[in-house]
């Protein structure tokens, strides 16, 4: 049997974004400094989750309304065969943060940015764009959101070049509650949708991070779930259960602040969490500094984060994720594309 061990990429890739192709995954991630220099949005590829080689920058040339070397959490989608979208978070001039798309003709680029941000303000709140397609009707969304406001969504045109109807408001899926110390702070969701064999229904998962990416263990991976579909309903794993939190992937002695998730499935069709996490060994100080807040956050902020991956598996229609926390000693390895998987022998 195939194993792996986390992190399956060492060096910084933070707020992932995941393209599965059928030659196998193409990830993106925030910018970073490779051994060739600055990457506005770096990207991997890897034919089968766990074996990564680093490509060029996906977005060579920036946007002129935003030539800082500000990009993060890029999503990439494939609109139709040798058409690409990428939705890209970057620093508008003089007004904050924004939502750009750019285009390519292959997964790996060069992305070409079109246009001036679909939507930008001047708090951290237009942030983490990630495109949803409905599989029930096909209609394409992007959500987005941050700085302590809902999550937003809104339905995109066919060609992911812009809103559907650009003067219509957002529609906000998950509010904060400020009074709880894990739901203070919705960024980085993730949508997907799957249809439960015991009930036949298909539901709606709505993954997010949260609360603080560099604070002292609290940034987790928490989920929500609709029965009505991807504008509204959602309902808290907590809500439902009455668990005291949603979480469900949160850090242990060897990562901290796991999260900014994507989701992807291997060759079996079982679906794989990816996200990004900093390692508690970069910090040899990590328990004096706990007692210094703002100098453990600092620290934080400028480390490396590694790329991990965990199964992910449902029960009474709620996903959890491995055992809750990231995977540290060997695990089964994703399954192999149907392609690479030997003959099934029958009687």
């Amino acid at each position: 049997m195939r194993r792996y061990v986390n992190p399956v990429f060492q060096e910084d890739f933070a707020d992932i974004g995941i393209l599965k192709r059928p030659e196998g995954y193409y990830a993106y991630a925030s910018q970073g400094m490779t051994a060739n220099g600055m990457q506005n949005i770096q990207q991997l590829f890897s034919p089968d989750l766990v074996h990564w080689t680093r490509g060029p920058d996906a977005l060579p040339v920036k946007a002129s309304w935003a030539t800082e070397q500000d990009y993060w959490a890029p999503d990439v989608m494939e609109v139709a065969p040798g058409d690409y979208r990428m939705f890209f978070n970057a620093k508008v001039h003089g007004s904050g943060q924004g939502i750009g798309v750019a285009t390519a003709s292959q997964p790996q680029g060069p992305f070409t940015v079109q246009g001036g941000p679909l939507v930008h303000g001047d708090k951290y709140v237009n942030i983490d764009a990630k495109a949803f397609r409905n599989p029930v009707d096909g209609k394409w969304y992007l959500l987005w959101g941050s700085c302590y406001e809902p999550i937003k969504i809104q339905e995109l045109r066919d060609d992911l070049m812009g809103f559907k109807n650009p003067e219509a408001a957002p529609i906000n899926l998950l509010t904060p509650d400020p009074a709880n110390k894990w739901t203070a702070l919705y960024e980085a969701a993730w949508m997907t949708a799957r249809k439960d064999e015991a009930t036949g229904k298909t539901f709606f998962y709505l993954y997010t991070s949260g609360p603080d990416a560099f604070g002292d263990d609290s940034y987790t991976v928490q989920v929500a779930r609709s029965e009505e579909g991807p504008l509204s309903g959602f309902v808290t794993l907590a809500q439902a259960t009455g668990r005291a939190d949603s979480i469900i992937y949160a850090g242990n002695a060897q990562f901290v602040n796991p999260g900014a998730s994507a989701i992807t499935v291997d060759g079996a069709g079982n679906e794989w969490l990816v996200s990004h996490a900093s390692l508690r060994s970069d910090v040899p100080d990590y328990a004096e500094l706990r007692r210094t807040p703002d100098q453990l956050w600092q620290r934080l902020r400028h480390l490396r984060r590694v790329m991990i991956i965990d199964p992910i598996r449902y029960e009474a229609g709620w996903p959890s994720v491995g055992n809750g926390t990231p995977s540290t000693d060997p695990q089964p390895a994703p399954a192999a594309s149907l392609r690479e998987q030997p003959p099934r022998h029958t009687l």
